[in-house]
């Protein structure tokens, strides 16, 4: 998802659920930038690769002693929590029940779509989250900088 005022565009992006996230947080995501119109022509095929300009690569989340300094934001305090605090709602005895495994899904679930609505209500928490990111490089005429609108939901 996308928004451009013209002079930038803020991206901002999430996982489809709890797992895949997890591994964004432990991997890191990458975001690449293609051109895909010059001097008012599509740039298709092979031609769009030699346009390729990487934006991240490998980012991940603040680390916990980073959202410090968040500290009056009640978003980053819920994001930091989603990230780092134990989760001690859910405790699994040495063989797990099905009732016990259900529970730590749902657990897991919850701090997923709190994740979801941190990054949501707020864009630097989305950024520290590595779930946005900010492209104030925004090229050529009026035109071009209205193109990223077609492209990016609002």
């Amino acid at each position: 998802m996308g928004f451009s005022d013209g002079q930038s565009i803020q991206l901002r992006w999430m996982c489809s659920d709890y797992a895949t996230w997890q591994l964004g947080n432990e991997v890191g995501y990458q975001l690449t930038r293609y051109k895909i119109k010059q001097d008012s022509q599509v740039i298709r095929g092979i031609e769009l690769q030699d346009t390729r300009f990487p934006l991240l690569d490998g980012t991940k989340p603040l680390s916990e002693s980073e959202w410090t300094s968040f500290e009056d934001n009640k978003f980053a305090r819920v994001a930091k929590g989603d990230q780092y605090e134990a989760d001690s709602s859910v405790v699994m005895s040495g063989t797990p029940c099905l009732a016990e495994i259900v529970n730590q899904e749902e657990s897991q679930n919850a701090r997923f779509v709190f994740a979801l609505f941190t990054t949501e209500m707020d864009f630097e928490v989305a950024k520290g989250m590595a779930l946005g990111y900010k492209d104030e490089f925004v090229e050529g005429s009026p035109i071009e900088r209205d193109l990223p609108n077609r492209f990016y939901k609002k």
